[in-house]
């Protein structure tokens, strides 16, 4: 019965609408970015709810607040024939294999030292010594010359690269360029690929106890790395490569294969863009519906050339840029309408590289720890306040 419930979607959306049109009648307005977050006045403060199928976090300043709304859920969904209401209070919560830990005023933890642990031990073959870097520098490179692994070795190549998956895009962001290319290697993994998730788990094994630190500054920025590598893959697509912050540590970073092949490197850096553009202004309005004040979103990028293209559109494009496709020159409009801001950021400061390239060396290190904020510093670029396009941004 419990599979059914949870892994049918009919009986997930009946539950969805079913909860909504609930906590709609005591006053929560659902967020328009997310149908998974809502907010209502309480004491002249927000009340915010999130939930993820039947797991709800809710958050106020005042706990009665937090005490009347456990009281309302358990007098809506509990009963003696189906159970109660449970309920976590305080500043550590364990949750979706993340341990959540708000003990220090103005910081996030997310702890998955378990869940690797869990991984190490049910990982069938041994892991001998250990690693400082989860990758060589041949890591997008793929040798056809190696022979495909047996079924046995295929299925926990496939599982175990899923696992990691689940992990780098919540607590470990860290390994994230080599997940991104081992997920393109399920169907026919070979013994190299075999030898790279090696690697990772021996990495993973060696930094466990390594955890994400997020925190927040009061600059109300949001700051945007987006990259590209140019041609990096065996059949010369390019990778995307972008992270985002709110101060210290990053809280989304996605690597991914170019989908469509690019004739050059500004090309590449403007197919970057186009696809995380929608992401940049979603983050943007969601934060706004949460009722925080956004003065900038930040777009910080290293080829001077694709943001002529992305400030000037048309105006900077000439013969050797007419096949770029139009959708690109979106970021033209976006700009023009202060939706997005695009600052120059010297190629050593630039955190997305992390995700496009197979770093190793004092480099890895470097933007390793400014990813997790491992050390607890702030990432100055150029070691100097970054002046954009327009005279607004200094």
């Amino acid at each position: 019965m419990l599979k059914a419930l949870y892994g049918m979607l009919v009986s997930s959306i009946l539950y969805y609408k079913k909860f909504r049109a609930d906590i709609e009648t005591v006053g929560f307005i659902v967020n328009p970015y997310d149908p998974c977050v809502a907010n209502r006045d309480v004491k002249d403060n927000q009340h915010t709810v999130t939930w993820h199928v039947d797991d709800l976090k809710s958050s106020h300043v005042d706990p009665a607040v937090n005490d009347a709304f456990y009281e309302w859920l358990e007098a809506t969904y509990g009963s003696e024939e189906l159970g109660h209401v449970t309920t976590t209070r305080g500043k550590y919560h364990d949750y979706l294999a993340m341990k959540l830990d708000y003990s220090t005023p103005g910081v996030l933890k997310i702890d998955m030292i378990e869940y690797i642990e869990s991984m190490i031990t049910e990982f069938p073959y041994e892991l001998k010594g250990s690693v400082q870097v989860p990758w060589s520098d041949k890591l997008f490179k793929v040798d056809t010359t190696q022979k495909n692994l047996e079924t046995k070795r295929r299925e926990t190549f496939h599982s175990f690269v899923m696992k990691s998956m689940f992990l780098c895009k919540r607590g470990r962001s860290d390994i994230q360029p080599a997940i991104a290319f081992l997920a393109s290697r399920v169907l026919e993994p070979n013994e190299g690929d075999w030898k790279k998730l090696l690697r990772v788990m021996l990495f993973l094994k060696t930094t466990k106890t390594d955890i994400l630190v997020l925190e927040a500054d009061d600059t109300q920025t949001l700051k945007w790395y987006i990259d590209a590598a140019f041609a990096v893959h065996g059949d010369m697509k390019s990778h995307t490569g972008s992270t985002f912050t709110l101060g210290k540590g990053m809280i989304v970073s996605d690597s991914t294969k170019q989908k469509v092949n690019s004739r050059s490197s500004t090309q590449s850096e403007l197919i970057a863009v186009d696809d995380r553009i929608g992401k940049v202004l979603w983050t943007k309005r969601f934060i706004e519906a949460q009722g925080f004040k956004v003065k900038l979103n930040i777009v910080y990028q290293d080829n001077t050339s694709t943001m002529k293209l992305e400030n000037n559109g048309k105006a900077s494009s000439g013969k050797r840029t007419r096949h770029f496709d139009i959708k690109y020159f979106y970021v033209t409009d976006l700009i023009a309408r202060d939706e997005v801001e695009v600052i120059y950021c010297p190629t050593d400061d630039m955190l997305a590289d992390y995700m496009t390239k197979a770093l190793t060396g004092s480099k890895f290190h470097f933007f390793r720890d400014l990813l997790m904020n491992l050390t607890g510093k702030t990432h100055q670029i150029g070691q100097q306040e970054c002046v954009g396009e327009h005279a607004s941004v200094a």
